[in-house]
């Protein structure tokens, strides 16, 4: 289907004109409670979900981006990323397309299953990139690149393409559930018995514990299953959204006066993400929000244990609940923060290549950033995380002190070296390092 053809459809140009009007009052009023912060989240128009965009990405180190949790750092670390990307494509170079694509995933929070991947299939990397992007742009859904066996779209790869394509949105779980619920309401109003075949935005497959599925009695959506469907309804999503934004100018709305090329299609697309991270309505009550403490601050109330490296010097670390903090210089004059996708990424590297065989550190950095250094986790954690090597001194003690790694003595070996624990080997590919970091954090101390 083309752009064209499917803007004609009578539903859709209906619903359009519909969600257009209602941008800015109270028909997406919505109270949630999210629980990783322990806290509620509220909104009063889907206008104002996007004044309320709050998400907590990490840094791009090598591009010099803060980590942040608010709309206008989620825009500055995109923008970095996507110079990165096209500089990376426009070279041609598979190994800055890998590290630029591996950013977007850490920056997103999908690096599970993902950069494996991205490692794996480096050398076609660019063509791939380049010839879906394409393809994207083509404004046709049937494609035939979409057909093509090894095609590869998900949650990750939507947040590649939305950078490098024109006017694409990032169509993940929560943006999903929340178009699917905008066209609920829509259907309530006109009284429709079916979701009209243009507007079954399908849901897609989450292990949160949030409602992320609209359905509602006979308004129902279809289940996302594959590649070219995600692709298909990505498209279609992009398509009614740049749409709405143009009605949305002649109607007044908020999102009209928000200057910048492309950023009012990525505030709109922030506002369906807030609003899609838990459907049901929270009825505990509202927690008023604080502002987030500077970074001296929550180092000073944080929990601090000790570890050995392998040299024999201690260093302190701290777990919190986006990853780890560790210290670099005595008494806390520096500390570094390493996420939970980072450490993920690292050791779903390591289980892929090790298994629970010992691995060496292997980190000078010259000889990793070169490929002459031994596998490793200075390697794993170059390509899995965009790391620096050397950190990995730090961060294997404190991996080891927290139960996910075991050093172990290797016959003919100075050099230090660890295993995965045979309960993480077993257990990360689904449940990822969270319940470990937790179940550390909440352990009972003496």
């Amino acid at each position: 289907m083309t752009k064209n053809n499917y803007l004609k459809d009578e539903h859709v140009s209906s619903f359009i004109e519909w969600l257009s009007a209602h941008l800015d009052d109270k028909t997406f009023a919505h109270v949630c409670f999210n629980r990783r912060n322990r806290q509620t989240w509220q909104c009063g128009s889907l206008f104002d979900a996007y004044r309320q965009y709050e998400w907590r990405h990490p840094g791009v180190a090598r591009l010099r981006e803060a980590e942040g949790v608010d709309f206008d750092s989620s825009a500055r670390a995109l923008g970095a990323l996507r110079g990165a990307l096209l500089a990376a494509l426009a070279q041609r170079s598979p190994s800055a397309t890998r590290i630029a694509c591996v950013e977007v995933m850490l920056w997103g929070g999908v690096a599970r299953g993902n950069v494996p991947w991205l490692i794996e299939n480096e050398e076609g990397l660019v063509d791939l990139v380049v010839r879906t992007q394409t393809a994207i742009d083509s404004e046709e859904t049937n494609h035939a690149v979409f057909a093509e066996e090894g095609f590869r779209f998900n949650a990750g790869m939507t947040k590649v393409y939305s950078l490098i394509c024109r006017d694409f949105i990032i169509y993940d779980s929560r943006v999903a559930a929340a178009l699917a619920w905008a066209v609920v309401k829509y259907c309530l109003e006109r009284g429709l018995s079916v979701v009209p075949e243009g507007l079954r935005f399908p849901p897609m497959p989450t292990r949160s514990e949030a409602r992320r599925n609209a359905s509602e009695g006979a308004l129902v959506f279809p289940r996302l299953t594959g590649a070219p469907m995600h692709v298909e309804w990505n498209m279609k999503a992009s398509w009614l959204l740049e749409r709405v934004l143009h009605h949305a100018k002649e109607k007044g709305s908020g999102f009209a006066r928000i200057e910048g090329e492309g950023r009012a299609m990525r505030a709109l697309e922030s506002a369906l993400f807030m609003l899609g991270y838990d459907l049901d309505k929270w009825e505990g009550g509202v927690i008023a929000r604080a502002p987030a403490a500077p970074h001296e601050a929550q180092v000073a109330l944080q929990q601090w244990e000790s570890a050995q490296m392998a040299g024999g010097d201690i260093l302190q670390f701290s777990v919190t609940d986006v990853g780890i903090d560790i210290e670099f210089k005595p008494d806390l004059e520096k500390v570094k923060s390493f996420g939970d996708e980072k450490i993920e990424a690292t050791l779903l590297y390591l289980l892929k290549h090790f298994g629970t065989t010992p691995f060496p550190l292997a980190n000078i950095a010259d000889r990793v950033r070169a490929g002459d250094e031994r596998n490793g986790m200075g390697t794993a954690w170059f390509l899995s995380a965009n790391g620096n090597p050397p950190d990995t001194s730090r961060i294997a003690p404190a991996l080891e002190k927290i139960s996910m790694l075991a050093r172990r003595d290797v016959p003919g070996e100075t050099a230090a070296h660890w295993s995965l624990s045979e309960d993480l080997a077993a257990r990360l590919p689904e449940e990822g390092v969270r319940p470990w970091l937790d179940a550390y954090r909440q352990r009972p101390r003496a």
